[in-house]
């Protein structure tokens, strides 16, 4: 759901793949926490639940990325009309 959400919140302007990789130190420790909370008191199980949250993380900032391009080469085509 992290990169559907990214995803729409990309294309609102509300969130850009700069800020993500500026924060991604930041979203890895939530995550980290959010995985311990929902796993069994076990490292195994933790790295377990953190890697695939980790790597939605990253493909939310892929995705957010191209989102952008997109949308900056809807800009570029669509002419804009002096008023």
């Amino acid at each position: 759901e992290l990169p559907l959400l990214i995803y729409f919140l990309t294309r609102m302007g509300l969130v850009s793949a700069g800020f993500l990789r500026k924060y991604r130190r930041h979203a890895l420790v939530i995550l980290l926490v959010v995985a311990a909370i929902i796993t069994p008191p076990d490292i195994f199980s933790l790295i377990l639940v953190i890697l695939p949250l980790y790597g939605l993380y990253e493909l939310s900032i892929k995705l957010a990325e191209r989102t952008e391009r997109k949308h900056a080469r809807e800009e570029e085509q669509t002419p804009e009309t002096a008023e």
